[in-house]
């Protein structure tokens, strides 16, 4: 059974002590995100059939997107033990923001201003943008403060479907002071990157962040 170490801020098994690799956790990342992405998929058929209505479909996708953050957020952080009321919090904070974008989308089916094809396209977005969910968990699982950009936030020309992740590690810095050492990734489960997150790799190579009063 898969178990959370607090110190090494990583997945082991219980029984053998063998940490679980971290491509295998991007794998349940991408396979997550994947999996709720055709569920949309679906939506979009039924609501550019008109056999699901636009408030139907609204609902659906609010649903959809909040059981996609919440996973990607404890699987980021170590597992539902680990989540605390700042946590949950901060995944409130962002469904909100999701939701508050679904609601012009939702204005734009309801007005018939879209194409199956282009239903499906966008709800994927919202599906994918989830991975910043797990990102900005797994950099609170570090304790790390803010970092200047998370994969799938939309801050890149990839957008949210952003295949990046971060590594962090902590070592110590100049003098013996403490600092997370962060590493923007390209992807390891998908291999299509922008230029954007090329040059991020190459310019956060490591980013390194010391810590306030260390």
């Amino acid at each position: 059974m898969w178990k959370w170490n607090s110190e090494a801020r990583r997945y082991y098994n219980d029984e053998t002590g063998q940490f679980m690799p971290r491509d295998t956790v991007l794998g349940y990342v991408q396979g997550s995100l994947d999996a709720t992405a055709s569920v949309t998929d679906t939506l979009a058929t039924l609501a550019g059939e008109g056999r699901l209505s636009p408030a139907d479909w609204r609902h659906l996708m609010r649903e959809e997107i909040k059981r996609e953050y919440i996973r990607q957020y404890v699987l980021g952080i170590g597992g539902r033990e680990q989540m605390g009321f700042e946590d949950w919090g901060r995944v409130g904070g962002m469904l909100t923001d999701q939701y508050r974008y679904l609601e012009g989308f939702y204005n734009e089916i309801l007005t018939g201003q879209l194409s199956e094809a282009q239903i499906s396209a966008r709800a994927q977005m919202y599906i994918t943008s989830a991975r910043e969910s797990y990102e900005r968990a797994n950099a609170q699982a570090w304790g790390a403060p803010p970092l200047p950009a998370y994969p799938g936030d939309g801050s890149t020309a990839c957008l949210t479907n952003c295949n990046c992740s971060w590594r962090i590690d902590s070592a110590e810095a100049e003098e013996g002071r403490l600092a997370w050492v962060c590493y923007w990734q390209l992807g390891v489960v998908k291999t299509d990157h922008c230029s954007d997150c090329v040059e991020r790799a190459l310019t956060w190579a490591p980013l390194i962040l010391e810590r306030e009063g260390a």
